[in-house]
């Protein structure tokens, strides 16, 4: 770390708001040539992002991963938001509804995004969805490791059409898709991504064999698998990973939308990739 100024990215929530969060730490690290440092273990990945990721080649700027022999330098610098300055690697979260804030003071966990400050360390430590998470895929490549289990897959089901049911801290009236999908005139397999482990049996129950699973999920009883610390974070991380590409790569990818009348960020961004073959390939290292 040789540069003057940082700015330290620590998104929260799941994939979709993270990768959403480091977007717009990226774009304002670039405009005001800061060093990015990421920092994953306060997303809903709980995990350091380096186990899963790599940065593109084709990237200009070129973050560094936070890593705990960082904080007795970053301590040093005056900080904005001035409240956490000095106790980088030790303040505490909460929020106020619209803000992650240092729980203390009730500072918001952010800073003025509008304009550049003089103080040579910013944190950014935020949720919030959105699409701009499509851009910030573009910049990652899965580890090499993730990127062969899943050319495994596919080559193991070349043909299938999947839909992706969110079910656990967000609710979906799944019954009619698996309803639509007895009667879709695909002859081939059936992939079905869920968070719900009822819910894939379910699915088994109603389709039969033409349904399959990318990879295991277990039963939370109703618990999100993000941000989940019961759960062995790289099994369900690098599942996770797997299931949003095995979406990706369907022959055709369907999408429900939850009680609520929305859908899911990590269905989005399973989409976005779907219909953005060059973005896909970047992000599983296909040549």
């Amino acid at each position: 770390m040789v540069a003057e100024s940082y700015l330290l990215c620590r998104p929260v929530g799941g994939l979709n708001d993270s990768l959403n969060q480091l977007e717009i730490c990226w774009q304002y690290a670039a405009a005001t040539h800061r060093v990015l440092i990421l920092d994953g273990m306060f997303s809903g990945m709980l995990d350091r992002w380096e186990r899963y990721f790599q940065i593109r080649e084709d990237q200009v700027l070129r973050p560094v991963f936070y890593s705990d022999s960082m904080a007795d330098r970053l301590n040093t610098l005056t900080c904005q938001p001035p409240a956490i300055a000095g106790a980088i690697d030790r303040y505490e979260v909460s929020t106020d509804g619209e803000n992650c804030v240092e729980a203390a003071s009730r500072s918001p966990l952010r800073f003025d995004l509008s304009r550049d400050h003089p103080e040579p360390l910013l944190v950014h430590h935020q949720y919030g969805g959105g699409t701009l998470s499509f851009a910030a895929i573009a910049r990652l490549r899965l580890i090499p490791a993730l990127a062969e289990r899943i050319a495994t897959l596919k080559a193991e089901h070349p043909s299938y059409i999947a839909v992706h049911i969110r079910n656990t801290d967000y609710q979906t009236d799944y019954e009619p898709i698996l309803d639509a999908l007895k009667v879709h005139p695909h002859a081939g397999e059936i992939l079905l991504c869920s968070d719900d482990a009822r819910c894939k049996q379910r699915a088994r129950e109603a389709l039969g064999e033409r349904i399959f699973s990318s990879t295991a999920t277990p039963d939370t009883q109703g618990r999100s698998l993000h941000a989940n610390p019961d759960l062995d974070r790289w099994e369900q991380n690098s599942n996770a990973l797997v299931d949003l590409a095995m979406l990706a790569l369907a022959d055709q990818l369907f999408l429900t939308k939850t009680t609520s009348g929305v859908y899911s960020g990590f269905s989005l961004l399973a989409n976005f990739l779907h219909h953005h073959r060059p973005v896909l390939n970047g992000f599983l290292g296909v040549v």
